[in-house]
């Protein structure tokens, strides 16, 4: 894996990720302590080195989803993404947990409910053209990074 050796120097995060053709992700711990004294333009880390993760396309992209959907990547922000974008999600997310909290009043009033009612089973919603950017922006910034590091 020496491209992801090569961003060592470039990029000063903990962790550099590529994707290759084939759609698995790589990810380097670039702080693991085995790493010291690692030389990123004569040393290739093998893919079962302990710094190294690998993912599938398709885990990452259901890694996304779910991150997305619990809020974890709410406010995030994204080099390149212009302001405007991130002000426009974030303003849906707020009008949508206004009318997620407008709905359970309403419903704990017409089921005569004293408390809130039970949690309904969590179904992944369709993503939201805000969440649809976030997502579109990761993965942009993670190919750059990519290529960067294969650049480097």
């Amino acid at each position: 894996m020496p491209e992801i050796g090569t961003g060592l120097r470039q990029h000063s995060a903990q962790y550099v990720a590529d994707l290759d053709p084939n759609g698995t992700w790589r990810i380097l711990n670039a702080w693991h302590s085995s790493l010291q004294g690692f030389d990123p333009d004569e040393d290739d880390v093998p893919d079962d080195h302990e710094a190294v993760t690998l993912i599938t396309e398709g885990a990452f992209e259901a890694l996304v989803k779910h991150a997305t959907a619990e809020g974890v990547l709410d406010g995030i922000k994204f080099e390149g993404v212009p302001e405007k974008v991130y002000s426009e999600a974030e303003e849906e997310i707020r009008l949508l947990k206004v009318e997620v909290e407008s709905l359970l009043e309403a419903s704990k009033n017409a089921n005569g409910f004293d408390t809130a009612p039970p949690t309904p089973v969590k179904v992944d919603p369709p993503l939201s053209e805000g969440a649809q950017l976030k997502k579109q922006a990761m993965d942009n910034i993670i190919k750059i990074i990519g290529i960067d590091s294969l650049e480097g």
